[in-house]
């Protein structure tokens, strides 16, 4: 009967492997995020094998695989005590195992881990831990042979698919097999987005609270306090030469006479026509929370945080439907209106050169963010910012600049 024992013993293994690969898959990373905020052991936990989502995966596929390996193996060892017949053992074996391997492994540990994800990888975080360690060897030897094909092939495993392949499959079939037509809509919405460049989210220099990088805690604290930020950047010397940035949470525990030095974490420097789609992909990779944009010349010339990103891009996502408003003599336009778009609605000329949007010609044009009620001419409009931030323009209104009237006299 021991065989037997072991064949139950390996069917549950398998269906934790397999549960646990499904859950590791639909695992919210936002919800995690959180977490992490936290300071959860178990969610730094989850969060370092998250980074190493390829060997997790690997790591839980090798062990599915080998319990159910091991599961047929002790299947035929319990049945060859009674049935010595091979060809009997193997239909048996067949017409047992398959639907059962099937339905108690696989099918009802994916449907109840994929139910329960955040709380089974939450909770199982350090089983996950030495699961990872104890079939990474395996997993490493049998990937192995795949990785050096494409290695020799120069296969590049990680393609991604274009926006206008992206589009393709959002309206097919299967897509909408998986959406509903409002998801399938919001995704679109995303996609058809036009690029923002960096320096029209940025908190330009001058609006900057920054921090010198030899100043001791305390002045930092007393700073965050009075501003309400929880990061500030720091620099060295010049206000243009942006070092890295301190974070509220550091400081706390920190000796108050005790110099910044050692809680400066580094930020990332991207060019003012850096798309903010990709600098959101930078942030992430680099797993930072400020990037600092420089000139031609390597100043800085402004800050931007992944929150500042996210917020825009969802900003422009509500806003978008409504982009130009016609008045008896005005528009009034929303400032991330394509430049395309804006000069077939006015009969307007304006070139694109370093700017994809509205906003972004008015500031190459004023070289800064500029405040509320303030105009450029262009041909023969008047652009007027009806209401701005410091960091981005938020409204603009348009109209035709009035002839003046010669008068004979």
């Amino acid at each position: 009967m021991e065989w037997f024992f072991f064949t139950i013993i390996f069917m549950c293994f398998s269906a934790i492997f397999s549960g646990l690969e499904t859950a590791f898959v639909s695992l919210d990373k936002v919800w995690l995020h959180g977490k992490l905020e936290s300071g959860s052991l178990n969610a730094r936990v989850l969060n370092f094998f998250l980074d190493r989502s390829e060997s997790t995966l690997g790591g839980f596929l090798v062990g599915t695989n080998f319990c159910d390996v091991a599961t047929v193996i002790s299947f035929s060892k319990f049945l060859y005590k009674f049935i010595q017949n091979g060809d009997l053992n193997q239909t048996l074996i067949a017409l047992v195992l398959t639907p059962s391997i099937y339905f108690f492994s696989t099918l009802i540990p994916k449907i109840v881990f994929k139910e329960y994800a955040k709380e089974i990888c939450y909770y199982l975080s350090f089983l996950i831990a030495m699961f990872y360690f104890l079939l990474y060897p395996f997993q490493f030897v049998f990937t192995l042979p795949g990785k050096l094909i494409l290695r020799i092939f120069k296969v590049n495993k990680t393609k991604w698919l274009s926006k206008d392949e992206f589009t393709i499959l959002i309206k097919s079939k299967l897509a909408r097999s998986i959406f509903s037509k409002n998801e399938e809509n919001f995704i679109e919405k995303i996609i058809s987005l036009k690029e923002i460049k960096a320096r029209e989210i940025m908190m330009p220099l001058v609006r900057m609270s920054c921090v010198e990088v030899n100043e001791p805690v305390k002045i930092a604290i007393a700073l965050m306090g009075a501003t309400g930020l929880t990061r500030l950047p720091v620099f060295d010397i010049r206000v243009d030469n942006m070092i890295g940035y301190i974070e509220i949470k550091n400081l706390i525990r920190a000796k108050k006479t005790e110099n910044l030095k050692k809680y400066i974490k580094k930020g990332i420097y991207v060019t003012e026509f850096t798309p903010i789609s990709d600098l959101l992909i930078q942030m992430k990779k680099q797993k930072t929370q400020m990037a600092f944009v420089v000139d031609e010349y390597g100043g800085v010339t402004g800050i931007i945080t992944n929150q500042d990103i996210i917020k825009e891009l969802f900003e422009e996502l509500h806003e978008k439907e409504n982009l130009i408003v016609k008045e008896k003599n005005y528009w009034v336009v929303n400032p991330i209106i394509n430049i395309e778009d804006l000069n077939e609605e006015l009969k307007l000329n304006i070139r694109k050169e370093g700017f994809e949007t509205l906003g972004g010609f008015i500031i190459s044009r004023m070289k800064r963010i500029p405040c509320s009620g303030e105009k450029i001419v262009y041909s023969n409009y008047i652009f007027e910012v009806l209401s701005s931030t410091p960091t981005r323009i938020k409204q603009v209104k348009i109209y035709k600049k009035k002839r003046k009237i010669k008068m004979d006299g």
